[in-house]
């Protein structure tokens, strides 16, 4: 297959670690113990516990097909539902949301929004409010000194969320003209096209994010600014 071999010379931090390394070349190895593990297990219930009425192919189809698919779908529910349904904690320059009830369904994953401003953090839910059950996880294997550099949230990006909470109230209470205005007074303008934050965002941060778009283009939690009608 053309796209098969991984460029290690591209990922050094991968080929650091020989059983990543193992497991991206031979990843068809622990699904397929992982199959017949399950179906053991429901084979030595089915003779040891017949009371249950459990069978050896019953409890491989719920264990493994079953479970799988809706691990699948949960798995794209990020890229799909996650950009369409929840509310936006930063003006990033996609469509992304957090979503509560996807972060419960992916163990964390569900704060999108969040790993779109800054993807570098070891979390998806900035705040503690944010439930992200991975995350927790990793935080316990640190303790236990199974892993360890768990890099966190900037301080800066904490402060962003609480300034585009602000706008989320605030904005819609304005037509779209003061929109325009009330984004400028904290952007700066570089150029014509381009505009870059005048918070506290170190400038050495990757994807700092650019102004959002004028009134007429802007959208805040599904609904544009030039449809929705100014609250009284």
């Amino acid at each position: 297959m053309k796209n098969f071999p991984t460029p290690y010379n591209k990922v050094h931090d991968l080929s650091r670690y020989p059983e990543l390394v193992f497991l991206n070349r031979y990843d068809k190895t622990v699904p397929i113990l992982y199959g017949v593990l399950m179906f053991g297990i429901g084979f030595f219930l089915e003779k040891k516990f017949p009371s249950l009425g459990v069978t050896a192919g019953q409890f491989f189809v719920w264990t493994f097909f079953i479970s799988t698919t809706l691990l699948l779908h949960g798995t794209l529910f990020i890229n799909s539902l996650a950009h369409l349904w929840g509310h936006r904690s930063y003006l990033t320059e996609d469509d992304s949301r957090n979503n509560f009830w996807l972060s419960l369904i992916t163990l964390g994953e569900g704060w999108h929004n969040n790993h779109h401003r800054y993807p570098h953090a070891a979390r998806q839910g900035f705040h503690w409010w944010e439930v992200d059950i991975t995350y927790y996880g990793l935080k316990i294997l640190s303790w236990m000194g199974f892993i360890w550099d768990l890099r966190p949230v900037p301080v800066s990006i904490l402060e962003e969320s609480a300034l585009t909470r602000i706008f989320h109230t605030d904005l819609l209470r304005k037509p779209g003209s003061q929109i325009d205005a009330a984004l400028d007074s904290h952007f700066d303008l570089d150029s014509r096209d381009t505009y870059s934050p005048t918070s506290k965002c170190s400038p050495t941060l990757p994807h700092q994010p650019s102004r959002p778009p004028r009134h007429d283009q802007y959208e805040i939690s599904g609904l544009s600014q030039n449809r929705a009608q100014p609250l009284s």
